[in-house]
């Protein structure tokens, strides 16, 4: 499993789902290789990013949070059935939802809060490159400072 899987974004209930998407994460979606899985428990939602064939580990992968996080697993007890007694959903994103959401692109502006040492606070930067499939800007004296989509507030199309 790409292990962590790559996490979009989280939003509760009755918000506007906030998941920025680069270029490679849309290709991939559109070649069917990988889909956007949501996680859902009480009225808080999580994205993951997710390759089709992984999607067992992904369940693995979750029940170890909630384990570690909140009720313990059994020791026998399947990832599936385990979420399914403490009442964590799994559901795959709707394609319309997917297809919705606006794409990072080199040139554009995003405003991001990155969590770091100085905590300068959400700041508005220039999309220079990418590295993999995440933007990078400059920021605190990087050139290729990484930014998660999950840490992106807003997009200005350049």
């Amino acid at each position: 499993m790409t292990y962590p899987p790559e996490h979009l974004g989280r939003w509760k209930e009755g918000q506007r789902i906030r998941i920025q998407l680069t270029k490679d994460f849309v290709k991939a979606l559109h070649a069917y290789t990988h889909h956007v899985w949501t996680v859902s428990y009480d009225q808080t939602h999580d994205a993951y990013f997710v390759y089709d064939d992984e999607y067992e580990d992904f369940l693995d992968f979750v029940a170890i949070h909630w384990a570690n996080d909140n009720n313990p697993q059994d020791v026998d007890e399947d990832s599936k059935d385990y979420l399914e007694r403490i009442d964590v959903q799994i559901g795959l994103m709707a394609p319309t939802a997917v297809s919705g959401m606006q794409v990072v692109e080199v040139g554009d502006r995003i405003k991001f809060r990155a969590v770091t040492r100085s905590d300068a606070g959400a700041v508005w930067r220039k999309v220079n490159g990418f590295w993999g499939r995440w933007p990078t800007v400059r920021y605190l004296g990087w050139h290729d400072f990484l930014v998660r989509p999950s840490e992106i507030l807003e997009l200005e199309k350049g």
